[in-house]
Order: structure tokens, then sequence, then C-alpha cells
């Protein structure tokens, strides 16, 4: 309860502070903001709600926290670099350098760092629920040769996953620390940025963004391995740009920066992600390899109390003493269908990260990513009137949710004579695509090698299992 509280306090902290330096400070241009990667650049250099991109340490820090795995950037063309690294459930850190030379509109290679201008930042973001708050801590050595300290709060909430909201500000001092109070006061040495995205289609992505000085608009789009991007910027800037998105999250960015004033003279960029998973050790061992098939039933448990020998279970089961506590629901079902709770655990982990509205783009829905087939399956009244409707879906309940997805779950387990992996196959491909080994799919292997080490991860360390409950909890807390 305790560090729910300190984390609201600090995302509220980054949104309240964002506002008020924006609205009630003098005017400041934003040049101190540095659009860094092809991505941004391509987007209008939108960087308040642009997710997804190591870069947002120059930008929005509230968007470290989307890291899910330790990856870094590098902008071939600005010679910039930002890395990011997940620390903890929810929490990542990132640090950089950004290279602020420029020779004829165009960045210079990465060696002018230690003689030129540049920005070097470490950051920390933090993910709770809906909410994303982050900092960095910057140092900068600017034209006039002077080194300045600063910082910057990034905020970031999306109600829905169809609207999200974004807010960053900066502030640096050559005299440092020393000056933050008296720069307050008169309004100096800040910048600001607000900006929200909204999503009217799953492939489809708006932008808008503005500050003191200007404002943009960009859109990005999906299309199998591709993404593609337009952007406006107030200074009479378009540009445009293109990503390659490879298998493991590896991905290609190119933008070209249109100069209005000189055409056919406009500015190319380019940078690449590279994630860097498996390369740093997870806290508990990792999980045996998905092949050859692992029963890991632990010896000792108990027979389930129930089997549910078809997949059409059509009767709700929520015991009357767990009406209003998630917890105690995923408990019960836990003793009565003979599933350990660190997998369930670890399945609500892989599917929503804990995130009762989460929506995938094949309309699955909630904790357990239920699609609708399987909620009816499972006894959910589900007209297609209400299909994603927040007030009306029945999936959006954390409690039906976590039921139906329980019973299928349990059902799969009980079909694949208690193997966990096999169960897991067919929970995330589909059972009639899982006989006698996982298929060779590399989403699902990926998925189950993901659940597993959730699973792994909650056995094996009691501080971690606590803060998975205490992610139930929250969610218990907000719905009932």
């Amino acid at each position: 309860m305790f560090r729910r509280v300190i984390c609201y306090t600090m995302l509220v902290g980054c949104f309240v502070a964002a506002a008020w330096i924006g609205f009630t400070l003098a005017a400041a241009d934003d040049s101190e903001y540095t659009a860094v990667g092809a991505r941004s650049r391509g987007a209008g250099s939108i960087t308040t709600t642009l997710r997804g991109d190591p870069a947002s340490l120059f930008g929005n820090p509230a968007l470290i926290a989307d890291a899910e795995k330790a990856g870094f950037l590098l902008d071939a063309t600005q010679g910039s670099l930002a890395a990011a690294l997940p620390v903890s459930d929810g929490g990542a850190v990132s640090f950089g350098v950004v290279n602020l030379d420029e020779v004829e509109g165009q960045a210079v290679p990465l060696a002018p760092l230690r003689i030129g201008k540049y920005r070097a930042s470490l950051g920390y973001a933090y993910s709770l629920g809906n909410a994303q708050g982050g900092m960095t801590v910057d140092r900068w050595r600017l034209s006039d040769g002077a080194y300045y300290t600063g910082f910057s709060l990034g905020a970031l909430l999306a109600p829905s996953p169809y609207v999200q909201f974004g807010a960053q500000t900066i502030w640096m001092d050559p005299d440092g620390w020393a000056r933050i109070g008296a720069d307050i006061r008169r309004g100096e040495s800040w910048n600001w940025r607000y900006g929200a995205l909204i999503r009217p289609a799953d492939d489809l992505r708006v932008l808008f963004e503005m500050s003191r000085g200007t404002v943009a608009f960009g859109m990005e789009t999906d299309w199998r391995m591709f993404s593609a991007r337009a952007g406006w910027r107030g200074d009479s800037r378009l540009s445009a740009g293109v990503s390659a998105n490879m298998p493991q999250g590896a991905a290609v960015h190119y933008a070209y920066d249109f100069e209005s004033q000189t055409p056919g003279q406009g500015d190319h960029s380019l940078s690449i992600s590279i994630p860097l998973e498996g390369t740093i050790p997870p806290a508990v061992p990792p999980p045996p390899p998905p092949r050859p098939m692992i029963i890991v039933v632990p010896e000792g448990a108990e027979p389930p109390k129930r089997l549910i020998p078809s997949a059409v279970d059509p009767k709700l089961d929520i015991p009357k003493e767990a009406r209003h506590s998630l917890r105690a629901l995923i408990e019960s079902h836990s003793r009565k269908y003979g599933i350990e709770p660190e997998l369930l655990l670890g399945i609500i982990h892989a599917e929503s990260s804990f995130d009762p509205n989460a929506i995938s783009k094949s309309g699955a829905v909630g904790l357990f990513q239920l699609m609708p087939g399987a909620a009816r399956d499972m006894g959910i009244q589900l007209p297609e009137s209400v299909l994603l409707d927040r007030q009306r879906d029945p999936r959006f309940d954390p409690m039906v949710n976590a039921d139906a997805g329980i019973r299928y779950f349990a059902h799969l387990l009980q079909r694949k004579d208690w193997n966990y992996a096999l169960a897991i196959a067919a929970y995330n491909a589909g059972p009639g695509r899982v006989a006698s080994d996982i298929p060779l799919r590399p989403e699902t292997e990926r998925y189950v090698s993901r659940v597993l080490n959730f699973y792994f991860r909650y056995v094996g360390n009691a501080e971690a299992l606590d803060g998975a409950w205490k992610r139930i909890e929250a969610i218990q807390a907000a719905y009932y």
C-alpha cells in the first residue's frame, strides 16, 4: 500500500509540475528538445507520446517504462546513443548521450561529442496501471563551451487504448542546482511540451503536440513488418519516414526532413533499434527449454476438485466469499482446479501485464485476454452490440474475466495431462494446433518461455510473488 501511494504521488507530481511550469512560467522556445532517432523525426519530431523507443530518454522520460527488455538505439546520422534496461515490474532505467552539433543542416558523426555540444542523461521511469512517470538527470555542453546541469520530468496517462496524453518539461542552468529556486520564480531556463495520441484504428496512430513555441502533428501506421509515418511542425517543416521491424524487436528507421525554404535540400536520418534479450541474467534461474516436453506439476499437489472435460463450460463460477476479492478468487480457483497460483499470475503477467483494460489487436480483452468465442464458451453473456464497450462488455470486469480465463486454462491443462508447456501453448495458439509438442510458431514459443519465466520467478522469489499479489490487490481496490 505504501509503495502504491509513493508511485501515485510521483506520477501526479510529474503531471502537476509539467502543467504548472508550462502555464505559469515565461515563454521559452523548445530548442533544448532534440528529436533523437529517425522514428521521431519522421513524425514531426514529436516526443511526448511516441512510445516504444529508447530515444524517449531525450524526450518524455515517462516512456522509458515501456522497456520490457534491454536494448539500445543508435542514431547513425546524428551520432547519438540511448540504452534502456527494465529493472523491476513496471520500472526501467535508461542512459545515453546525444550529439547537438550540426553542420549545414546535417548532424556530424559521433566523434565530436568529446569537444562539441552534447547532452548526457540518466533516467528512471515507473509504470503503474494506466499511468507512467519518469525523470532524467542531465549534463549539457553547449556552443558557449559552458557546462549546464539540468533535469527533465515526464508523465503519460492512458485512460483507454485509444487515447493517451503526455507531458514533459526540462530545466537547465549553467550554475546548476543552486539556481533552480530563482529560475522557478522568474520562469527562466524551463520549457515544456504537451501531447496527445489518438488511435482511430488498431494500426493507425494520430499524434498532436504543442509547446510555447510551436505545434506539431504526426501520423503513424503499421503494415506487416513495416511502419510508415509523416509529420508537420509549426515552423513549416514537413517530414516522413519508414521503419522495417525485424523479428525479436529489432528495427531500422529512416526519415526525411523536408526543407520548405530550400526544396530538395532536406535532411536524411537513419537509426537502428537493437534488443538485447537474453544477455542479462534473470533474477531467478530460467525455466527448462520447451523441448522436450516438460511436466512441472509439483510433487504432492492436491488433485483438482473439479474437472472440465469440455471446452464449453457455460456456468460462471465465482464463489460467494470471493465476489469482492480478486485475490481470493484466484486462490480459490487455484485449489479447486489444481493450478498453482504462481502459474496463473504468470499467465496474467504475460497476457496483460496486470491491466484489466488491456485490448489486443485481435480483440482479446482483460487480464486473461479473452476472445469473444472463448468468453461465450465459458458462460459470459456477450452480445455483439457490447463488444469492446468498457461499460457493457463483461470481459472488462476483472472477476468475470479471471473466472472464465482460469476455467478455460484448467480445461486445457487437464486436456494436456497437466503438461504446463503444452497447456500454455494451447492457450496462445489454440488447442487444435497443439498435439504432443509445442508448434513451431515463433510467437507461441516466445509466449511459452515468457509465461514459464514469470512462473519460475514467482515460485523462486518471494519478493516478486508479493509484488504480483500487490498488483492484483490494486486492481481489486480500483474495481471493488
